[in-house]
């Protein structure tokens, strides 16, 4: 790869040419693998989206939306387990007798 094939890739990736000397080859190279994983990542996430776009579209039925959403009820479970948090005595005596001996 030639200095000026580097200094393209740096533009398209987005580092200034300013940045582009001020940096050393490895850390060029750094950010050039985290490119590639950004890309490859927005890549799958596409895919993805496309395949569950066919698939839908290929449903004789289709099953209730809420099947595939987050409920409430959920929701609300997760929330009734903070309401159930130890008092400080709580704590003190478990720290006492299952931790600390």
């Amino acid at each position: 790869m030639s200095l000026q094939d580097t200094l393209i890739l740096a533009i398209r990736i987005g580092i200034s040419i300013e940045e582009y000397w001020n940096m050393t080859p490895c850390e060029f190279f750094c950010y050039l693998r985290a490119y590639e994983k950004k890309e490859l990542d927005y890549l799958n996430k596409n895919i993805t989206l496309a395949w569950y776009t066919e698939y839908f579209a290929r449903q004789k039925k289709l099953d209730k939306v809420t099947k595939y959403l987050i409920d409430n009820n959920t929701i609300k479970n997760n929330k009734n387990t903070a309401k159930n948090k130890m008092s400080k005595e709580e704590i003190e005596n478990h720290y006492k007798n299952k931790v600390v001996r």
